[in-house]
């Protein structure tokens, strides 16, 4: 996979998995749930990253980077629709397990796509395009998203993201 391409599916990622962020809140009030348990559901996603994190990495070691990606996009895309059938915080938290399972793939394979192609006069200026493109897919998802949640139904977005997931 090219180098452009991987920073365009960063880019994307970034922008999916962020959709949901300003329109999270809204999302917990609407279903009875107090708002601070969205550091609950933030925590068990870090936690589950960082849990995961090896796993993926061995995995795609041995198997392959772009299956590691395409298995953790297709779990993203399952936390994603549980989330929006969710209406209680034990689903929730389920969902957000799930999301930390797979989002650790996609990251760990991303850094390592970089490690492992660029000259080590590139490796740097790579893995940093690499953040930046991450953080202008936050920066955009959350754009979208604020902006989507006024547009439609907010379980919405959490479906929207399920197909964004499998196209990307």
């Amino acid at each position: 996979m090219g180098r452009k391409r991987i920073l365009f599916l960063n880019l994307l990622i970034g922008t999916v998995i962020y959709l949901e962020k300003p329109i999270l809140p809204m999302y917990l009030a609407e279903n009875g749930i107090d708002v601070q348990f969205s550091s609950y559901l933030f925590a068990t996603l870090s936690f589950l990253v960082m849990l995961f994190a090896p796993m993926w990495g061995d995995i795609g070691d041995k198997r392959g980077r772009r299956i590691v990606l395409i298995i953790s996009a297709i779990g993203m895309s399952l936390s994603q629709f549980i989330f929006g059938v969710a209406s209680t915080i034990h689903l929730m938290i389920i969902s957000r397990v799930v999301q930390g399972m797979f989002l650790s793939g996609v990251a760990v394979s991303f850094m390592a796509y970089f490690n492992d192609n660029a000259t080590p006069e590139s490796r740097s200026r790579l893995i940093s395009l690499n953040i930046a493109m991450i953080g202008l897919g936050l920066s955009l998802g959350s754009l979208f998203g604020g902006m989507l949640g006024g547009m439609m139904d907010i379980s919405h977005i959490y479906f929207l993201q399920t197909v964004l997931f499998i196209i990307v």
